[in-house]
C-alpha cells in the first residue's frame, strides 16, 4: 500500500488511518476465505451437488441447480449416517446460495430459521440441526469435474466454476492464526510517499484422514 506525500496535504482526512482500517477488514476477509479452502473436502463421498431448480450461476457462466431446504435436509441425514455428534454442527453458504435457501423454504420452515438469529455472535439462523454463518460474497468454489476440486482463492475465475457452501462440525477441523502485523516505510525516497503492508500467518485442516464430519455442497450445472 503507497500514500503518496501529496495526498497528506490534499485529502480532507486522516488517508494512512483510513487505508489501514480498509486493508485490516479485507485480511479479515481473506482470513475466511482460506480457512474455508484449507477445510474443503476432496474425497467423493464428502461433496455432494445441490437439486434445485436452474439459476443463474453466479460463478462462470451458464446455469446451476439452486440450494434447497431439501439439500440441507440431506446434509443433516449424511451427519447423522456418519454418526457426527448433534451438537456443534455448523453451516455457511455465500450470499447467493442463502438468497436461494431462504427462498424454499416455507412460511413456517422461515420462522423457525430465524428464531436463532444472533447478531452478536453471527448467526443468521438454524435449522436441521445445523447453525448458519453470516452469509459471505464468497465461501467456495470447486471445479465441475466429476469429482469437484476446490480452487484456491486467489486462483483467476474460470467459466465453469461452482459455487460451494460448507457444512462442518466444530470439532472435526483445525484452525491456526496468528496476530496481524503491519510494516511501515516512511518517507520512501523511490515512491515518494510512505508504504505499508501487512502479514499474517494461519493454517487449517480438516482433522479427520477420512473427512468425516465436514461436507460440500457443490452447484451442479444445469441446462
Amino acid at each position: 500500500m503507497k500514500i503518496e506525500n501529496a495526498e497528506k496535504y490534499e485529502v480532507s482526512y486522516d488517508k494512512r488511518s483510513s487505508v489501514l482500517s480498509e486493508q485490516s477488514g479485507a485480511i479479515n476477509e481473506l482470513v475466511g476465505d482460506w480457512f474455508f479452502r484449507y477445510w474443503a473436502p476432496t474425497l467423493a463421498a464428502q461433496i455432494k451437488r445441490t437439486t434445485g431448480s436452474a439459476v443463474a450461476g453466479h460463478y462462470g457462466t451458464g446455469n446451476r441447480k439452486a440450494v434447497t431446504h431439501s439439500d440441507v435436509k440431506a446434509m443433516q441425514k449424511f451427519f447423522n449416517k456418519q454418526n457426527i455428534p448433534g451438537e456443534g454442527r455448523v453451516a455457511c453458504l455465500d450470499a447467493d446460495m442463502m438468497d436461494q435457501f431462504t427462498d424454499s423454504l416455507t412460511a413456517t420452515q422461515y420462522r423457525d430459521f430465524s428464531q436463532a438469529l444472533n447478531p452478536e455472535t453471527g448467526v443468521v439462523g438454524k435449522l436441521f440441526g445445523f447453525t448458519f454463518c453470516c452469509s459471505r460474497a464468497t465461501v467456495l468454489r470447486y471445479t465441475n469435474a466429476s469429482t469437484p476440486v476446490p480452487i484456491d482463492p486467489d486462483t483467476a475465475p474460470a467459466t465453469t466454476d461452482n459455487g460451494a457452501g460448507l457444512f462442518w462440525h466444530k470439532d472435526l477441523v483445525i484452525r491456526a492464526l496468528g496476530e496481524k502485523e503491519f510494516f511501515e516505510n516512511i518517507g520512501d525516497p523511490q515512491h515518494y510517499g510512505d508504504i505499508y503492508s501487512a502479514l499474517v500467518r494461519l493454517g487449517g485442516r480438516i482433522k479427520r484422514a477420512d473427512g468425516l464430519g465436514v461436507f460440500a455442497l457443490v452447484q451442479d450445472a444445469s441446462s
